[in-house]
């Protein structure tokens, strides 16, 4: 099983608790280009941004590795959902309006993908890549997590999740691909203690650090706890997230 296809253990979790992507970032989307016949959502997960580009395309493709996370309860009728690798899937050159990975291209092997993306994209098309950078949170519940990502997560991320705009980076030195613009997005989330601690687990080095232990719940039990006696009430929390917008060079 490749890492791409692990992530359907959190199904639920991603169900619950990662918030939608907000309206400013569909406005960058919704920018990019003028087409509106097929989008392409790569590392399309449990659907989220898939069911919003189903209100804005007339078809789209949704391309999934892990058949858990692409067991969707509904499928938009204008969605078709292929439960494969992005890098292997097979799309028709010069035939796609948008291509989308929202919170998924660094997962992908991108010397691979993004060639073929330009491929697939018309001479107008549009790829928009995004990611959550390192959430902001402060008070003594920031205090807890930066210490836990310190002592754990740095030895479980991999640099591409290190590095702050690697979105950005990678697709500038895709030559086959022209970046238009790249920016960043600040999303508050209105999240008490129970919501970070559920978020937690859809965190990869959460996981990855949780699953390296001898007991992965009581570790992810303990560190609730410790957030738990370091709240007082609602939390500060934002999503930093990092964009680009590319066209077929």
């Amino acid at each position: 099983m490749s890492l791409a296809q692990s992530f359907g253990a959190a199904r639920e979790t991603y169900d619950r608790f990662r918030p939608p992507y907000p309206d400013a970032l569909w406005e960058i989307v919704d920018a990019a280009q003028p087409g509106r016949a097929l989008a392409i959502d790569l590392g399309a997960g449990n659907g989220l941004a898939t069911r919003t580009l189903a209100t804005r395309f007339a078809r789209v493709i949704a391309v999934e590795p892990d058949v858990r996370m692409a067991a969707w309860s509904e499928v938009p009728t204008n969605v078709e959902l292929r439960v494969a690798e992005s890098e292997q899937v097979l799309i028709d050159d010069d035939s796609v309006d948008l291509v989308i990975a929202a919170t998924a291209l660094h997962w992908m092997d991108v010397d691979v993908l993004l060639p073929r993306v330009a491929r697939w994209l018309r001479a107008d098309g549009a790829f928009v890549a995004w990611r959550y950078e390192v959430p902001e949170v402060d008070g003594p519940v920031g205090d807890v997590l930066r210490a836990e990502a310190v002592a754990r997560g740095d030895a479980h991320r991999p640099p591409r999740l290190v590095e702050a705009d690697w979105t950005a980076r990678v697709v500038r030195e895709c030559a086959a691909l022209r970046v238009r613009e790249a920016g960043a997005l600040r999303l508050p989330v209105d999240v008490d203690v129970e919501m970070v601690i559920g978020m937690l687990g859809s965190v990869s080095w959460v996981r990855a650090y949780a699953a390296s232990t001898a007991d992965a719940q009581a570790y992810l039990a303990e560190l609730g706890d410790r957030l738990r006696a370091a709240a007082s009430g609602a939390v500060s929390f934002a999503m930093p997230i990092g964009w680009v917008v590319a066209w077929r060079a």
